[in-house]
């Protein structure tokens, strides 16, 4: 990330270190790894997102979607209770941070079509 942004190229990534937050800290209920966490997010040494597009999505409906695509990762048979830890996780990890919440519970054209028009929103500013 970090040599690109070096060069003046801008970086889209899936995760960052919110998800870590999210799932190690909050999903796995693990509050002893916190302070961890927060020393090693410091140490990314400026390779901070201008934005955080969080997709937002209840873990119910999140859950009929996994049982309907039939293949499962380790982290879909965690259940809603994990799953809606680390929603809560990633909301109170970008509450002070330039975020966007996209519903995504609409199909995906249109969740592809407002993350688009965010990045572009960011892009131009």
């Amino acid at each position: 990330i970090k040599p690109s942004l070096e060069q003046g190229n801008h970086v889209v990534c899936d995760r960052f270190v919110e998800s870590s937050f999210a799932y190690q800290v909050r999903g796995s209920v693990r509050p002893d790894l916190e302070k961890t966490f927060h020393v090693v997010d410091d140490i990314t040494d400026g390779a901070k997102p201008d934005l955080y597009i969080v997709l937002d999505l209840d873990p119910k409906v999140a859950n009929n979607r996994v049982a309907e695509r039939k293949e499962f990762n380790r982290f879909d048979l965690l259940g809603e209770d994990y799953h809606g830890r680390v929603r809560r996780g990633i909301l109170e990890y970008v509450s002070d941070k330039t975020h966007v919440i996209v519903d995504a519970s609409l199909n995906k054209e249109q969740v592809a079509e407002k993350v688009l028009r965010e990045i572009k929103t960011c892009l131009l500013q």
